[in-house]
């Protein structure tokens, strides 16, 4: 899952991190960019990726459940 930063988080000075999780919210990958990170921010940016990617998978699992209960008339399929 991607979450991408707003625009003034990408203006701010310093470092880039990017954080793939799972849908249990478990580190999956860990890219970092440039800059530096102090060790804290480090934990708190994996330790908010972790709960934001599995919140979000959670959101995204109760959509899909009520997509597909709805009638097929209704549904709109969405491909590649």
């Amino acid at each position: 899952m991607l979450i991408f930063a707003y625009r003034a988080e990408e203006s701010c000075p310093g470092s880039r991190v990017t954080v793939a999780v799972n849908r249990r919210g478990q580190l999956c990958a860990v890219h970092h960019g440039r800059g530096l990170l102090h060790a804290s921010s480090y934990a708190e940016t994996l330790g908010t990726a972790e709960r934001l990617g599995k919140d979000l998978f959670a959101e995204y699992d109760r959509l899909l459940s009520k997509f597909h209960g709805l009638p097929k008339k209704t549904q709109r399929t969405h491909g590649f």
